[in-house]
């Protein structure tokens, strides 16, 4: 029987659907592209072309293994959202010092918000349960109509592969929520109004380190304005809501969530406290602004480093919401001869009663 988890963290109040219509990683194989391609113009956007020769699958990201165990522990404490420009993370070199501290937005869910001039528009929602499971909302997104799909990228040993996330995937007329649990079970599911049966293993929590989730966003004029006092940036033990600047001129964007052990941060300068805004670099020196954010409850490891950047129009579409998370190991990630797995879902999905004949649904048989 599928479960139905993470019931204790659901959205609550105005955070609930409503319902409106209408690394850089050495080695890695992957890389989603800002670009989608496909032959049949009506289906175009459910199709990934698979990059190696750009390998984006752990961007900004370092490999666990690569640092042996400290002696000191680093420890998390909670923090505001200004910037920290005393140093820069370093996230794929074992050179460096053990950061003394990293300061987190911590709080059991923490509301992103993209700023673009006066428009600022929630894109998601993370959330931080008890048992250290990670669970990311999407309540925000006006269409609720799009396909969820447990894909695999087929080990073809070359640099470059499409995936069509229709093999494997359902269709649903709901908003869903990604939840990543500490032993590495990762789905989509929504309490009460669809099957959890888009689901895999991936990684556990305790020995992720590295590229987590991506989300991509075109047209954010289909998310919800945040508008309220209680969407004004700031930091609560309950809620806090986080601002990522973007320029106008973006025809879409991206956000990264790295999930990083505190312990194996490295930083250019000793005994400094880094976060909760600070400068990411990739192996290239390339910096990426991101803010850190953590459980509030006192045995969390790991703080996940979000980044938001503009990228190249997707594609034709005026809207699009499109998500990946839910990887295999790195050594299979990276593996070109490997079958490697991850968890993806699209919205809006065009034609959706003929994709839901020929796919099914995820979402629950109202009773008669």
């Amino acid at each position: 029987m599928a479960s139905r988890g993470g019931g204790r963290n659901r959205t609550k109040d105005s955070e609930a659907p409503d319902s409106r219509p209408t690394g850089r990683y050495p080695g890695s194989r992957v890389r989603m592209r800002s670009r989608l391609v496909g032959s049949d113009l009506r289906a175009w956007h459910r199709t990934f072309r698979i990059d190696v020769e750009n390998r984006d699958y752990h961007h900004l990201s370092q490999n666990a293994t690569l640092f042996p165990a400290p002696a000191v522990s680093t420890k998390i404490v909670s923090a505001q959202t200004q910037k920290n420009d005393a140093d820069s993370l370093m996230m794929t070199s074992m050179q460096g010092f053990q950061a003394k501290t990293v300061a987190a937005v911590r709080s059991e869910h923490v509301v992103c918000v993209v700023k673009v001039g006066e428009l600022r528009a929630k894109a998601f929602q993370i959330g931080f349960d008890r048992d250290r499971s990670l669970f990311i909302h999407f309540p925000y997104f006006q269409h609720r109509t799009g396909i969820l799909s447990s894909s695999e990228i087929p080990a073809t040993g070359e640099r470059k592969t499409d995936v069509n996330i229709e093999h494997g995937g359902k269709v649903t007329s709901h908003c869903v929520k990604y939840s990543h649990h500490t032993d590495g079970r990762a789905h989509f599911s929504q309490d009460g109004k669809i099957f959890t049966a888009i689901k895999r293993q991936s990684i556990s929590l305790d020995t992720q380190n590295g590229h987590i989730f991506s989300l991509y966003i075109q047209g954010l004029h289909a998310l919800d304005v945040a508008k309220t006092a209680k969407d004004a940036e700031g930091t609560s033990v309950k809620r806090s809501v986080v601002d990522f600047q973007i320029e106008p001129t973006a025809g879409a964007i991206k956000f990264v969530g790295r999930w990083l052990d505190i312990n194996r941060l490295r930083v250019s300068e000793p005994n400094v406290t880094v976060g909760p805004r600070h400068a990411l670099v990739d192996p290239d020196g390339v910096r990426t602004d991101a803010i850190l954010v953590a459980s509030p409850h006192p045995d969390a490891k790991h703080v996940l480093a979000i980044t938001c950047t503009a990228i190249p129009r997707l594609g034709p579409a005026p809207e699009i919401f499109l998500f990946h998370g839910g990887f295999d190991a790195p050594e299979t990630m990276t593996d070109p001869t490997k079958e490697a797995g991850f968890l993806a879902f699209l919205y809006p999905l065009s034609e959706a009663a003929n994709v839901r004949k020929r796919l099914g649904s995820v979402d629950y048989a109202p009773k008669p």
